[in-house]
């Protein structure tokens, strides 16, 4: 299993070692482990007092097996992040570097996949996560965003399949948040919603301009949408089935 993803492997491993050495010593800074895929995620201080923007991340599957390595920093990262150490970072801020997705094998530079803006670095305590979906960083004690030169190489899918398993956890998740919230999702939202949602990626955003990798992602994305208002539509209308026959009952 290993075989074939040694070339992707080496490079991330090796990405997240020179990180650790790159800022060891700060001592102000918490870390950020995000992006583990089946639910695993940590956002903690990995070795206090050193603070680390931890970028490469072993995985094991339920079989034990080493599955693949989240990212890894580009050489432009590495070198902003050795000149950060060397001048010192700043207590009110966070710092955010954009995220270069990879999608099969290939970089995904549009899309709406790119550039993909994520904090990995701030003030220990002063930033807390919120939301159960895609989750989002609240630092309103760090005022300032400093974005960082250079891509986070996040390796993203390895195979449509595990881009289909990813998209079913999330739009069932999606699609629940919205029925909770008493948002009904009509036919026409989801015949529509979709088919914007490719042109969008496609068209609008320059998909086409990264080849047939580009096209998957659009469909994968408008697949994503489709199910999400499908799921929702289904919900509501279970939710109203049962509603009437309690009615009936009463």
């Amino acid at each position: 299993m290993l075989s074939g993803l040694t070339a992707l492997l080496i490079p991330a491993l090796l990405g997240g070692m020179a990180l650790f050495a790159a800022l060891r010593g700060v001592d102000a800074y918490g870390a950020l482990c995000a992006g583990a895929r089946d639910g695993l995620r940590v956002v903690k201080d990995i070795l206090p007092p050193l603070a680390v923007l931890l970028t490469a991340v072993a995985m094991l599957r339920a079989s034990g097996a080493l599955d693949a390595l989240a990212a890894a920093l580009s050489p432009a990262l590495r070198a902003t992040l050795l000149q950060l150490k060397e001048h010192g970072l700043r207590t009110d801020s966070v710092y955010q570097c954009h995220r270069l997705n990879n999608f099969c094998g290939s970089w995904i530079h549009h899309c709406g996949w790119y550039p993909d803006a994520k904090i990995r670095l701030w003030p220990t305590g002063h930033a807390q996560w919120h939301g159960t979906i895609h989750e989002e960083l609240i630092h309103d004690q760090c005022p300032n965003t400093v974005t960082l030169k250079g891509d986070l190489l996040h390796y993203s899918f390895y195979s449509i399949d595990e881009m289909t398993l990813r998209h079913r956890r999330y739009y069932l998740l999606a699609a629940q948040a919205a029925h909770d919230a008493g948002r009904k999702a009509t036919m026409t939202a989801v015949v529509l919603k979709p088919l914007w949602a490719f042109l969008r990626g496609y068209v609008l955003l320059g998909g086409f301009l990264d080849g047939h990798a580009g096209y998957l992602v659009c469909r994968m994305n408008a697949h994503y949408t489709f199910m999400k208002y499908a799921t929702l539509r289904e919900m509501t209308k279970k939710s109203q089935s049962s509603t009437k026959k309690q009615d009936i009952q009463q």
